[in-house]
C-alpha cells in the first residue's frame, strides 16, 4: 500500500522461495525489515487445519524465509520448544521479542483455548515459553484466562 498515493501494488516474490500456505486467523508483526507471520488455520479437503509455522518475509529481497515449520525444522531450527498449532491468538513486538498469547487449538482445557505466553527472540531465532509464579510458587495465577479472538498491545515495556 502506497500511503502517499493511496494505491495498492502487487509484490513480486522471489520465485525460488517456498511460499507459506494460505491461512486465516493468523498474526503478523514487522521488525527489522522482516514481516513475521505465525500460525492460523486453513481448510484442506473441507477440514480445518491448524498451523504452528513461523515465516518471515524479507522486504528488501522480496523473499519468504521459513523460520520454523512448527515441527522443529526451518532456519530457526528447533530447541524442542515452540508454540503448538493455534489460531485466533494475539502477537505483539516488544524489545526485539515477538510475543504470542492464547488462541484456540487442539489441546484440552478451557474449551480448547490457550493461556500460554511465548516469545520468539528475533536475534537468537528461538522460541521460549514464559511462566509466571506468584508468592506461593503457583504458576499462572496472575495470567489472563485462556482465550482466542482477542488483541494484545505493547505499552512502554509491558505487553
Amino acid at each position: 500500500l502506497d500511503l502517499q498515493h493511496h494505491t495498492w501494488s502487487r509484490v513480486n516474490v522471489d520465485a525460488d522461495c517456498a511460499l507459506p500456505v494460505g491461512r486465516a486467523q493468523h498474526t503478523m508483526v514487522h521488525y527489522g525489515g522482516l514481516l513475521y507471520v505465525f500460525g492460523g488455520n486453513n481448510k484442506r479437503a473441507g477440514k480445518r487445519n491448524l498451523l504452528a509455522d513461523l515465516h518471515a518475509f524479507d522486504l528488501q529481497k522480496n523473499k519468504w524465509i521459513l523460520l520454523n515449520d512448527g515441527h522443529g525444522s526451518g532456519e530457526a531450527g528447533g530447541n524442542g520448544e515452540a508454540p503448538s498449532m493455534r489460531s485466533g491468538h494475539s502477537m505483539v513486538l516488544q524489545n526485539g521479542g515477538i510475543f504470542v498469547f492464547g488462541g484456540g487449538g487442539l489441546e484440552q482445557g478451557a474449551d480448547g483455548f490457550y493461556d500460554s505466553l511465548w516469545v520468539f527472540d528475533t536475534a537468537g531465532r528461538q522460541w521460549s515459553l514464559l511462566t509466571q509464579e506468584d508468592e506461593q510458587g503457583m504458576v499462572g495465577s496472575k495470567r489472563p484466562c485462556a482465550r482466542a479472538g482477542h488483541c494484545m498491545v505493547a505499552v512502554g515495556n509491558q505487553v
